[in-house]
């Protein structure tokens, strides 16, 4: 089959197989434009691709193509190829034919791997700008931690100078209670001195 009728359209499975929808394979310049647009776009903003491109650019790549034995198993690139474009078959497995749905199954994954990415590439920025508003003033608090860290060494110092003080105090109490315990007990002597010398005094009859 000459490639203009290759080409234009989708090609469809024949009824009663898994239906896998292959589309045109994008050129070099395309996927680089893609991307290009891709690196442009302002966050948020979505891919002008029509719905009808993205659907086609998920069926031929995320859709199993069955063996013909009717095996379940996902079939290798090799037969996918085949089994996508049935005209492969008519003519002989034509090497061109399946080489070029081999490539169109490679630029559609690459399509929609690109996709994906960027479509992470946006949650993960709205992740880093939700927290980044919510995110604390982090020289703030480092300016408040070390305010107070250097407060508390402040009062931390005062504190052990008023214990000192209180240390020194407790001594000079204890030498004073000392002292008054000394100045008790000459006064107990000077009273006993006292009253024997009164009593001699009585005893010599001396006024």
């Amino acid at each position: 089959m000459p490639e203009a009728e290759l080409a234009p359209t989708q090609k469809t499975h024949r009824e009663g197989q898994s239906n896998i929808v292959v589309g045109p394979a994008p050129s070099t310049l395309e996927v680089e434009a893609l991307a290009k647009e891709d690196t442009q776009r302002p966050p948020g903003v979505m891919s002008n691709a029509s719905a009808t491109d993205q659907e086609t650019l998920f069926t031929s790549v995320s859709t199993h193509a069955r063996k013909p034995n009717g095996n379940k198993t996902t079939a290798a690139l090799h037969d996918a190829a085949i089994i996508a474009d049935p005209e492969c078959q008519s003519h002989g497995q034509d090497e061109a034919c399946i080489f070029e749905n081999k490539q169109q199954l490679y630029f559609g994954r690459l399509v929609m791997q690109l996709r994906n990415l960027r479509h992470q590439r946006e949650q993960l920025k709205q992740e880093v700008e939700g927290n980044r508003s919510a995110l604390p003033d982090i020289l703030g608090l480092k300016r408040k931690a070390e305010q107070m860290q250097s407060r508390a060494q402040e009062l931390a110092q005062q504190a052990e100078e008023a214990r000192q003080h209180a240390d020194s105090a407790y001594q000079d109490l204890a030498s004073a209670q000392e002292q008054a315990k000394k100045i008790s007990s000459a006064e107990g002597e000077l009273q006993q001195v006292e009253q024997e010398l009164k009593e001699a005094r009585s005893e010599l009859r001396i006024d």
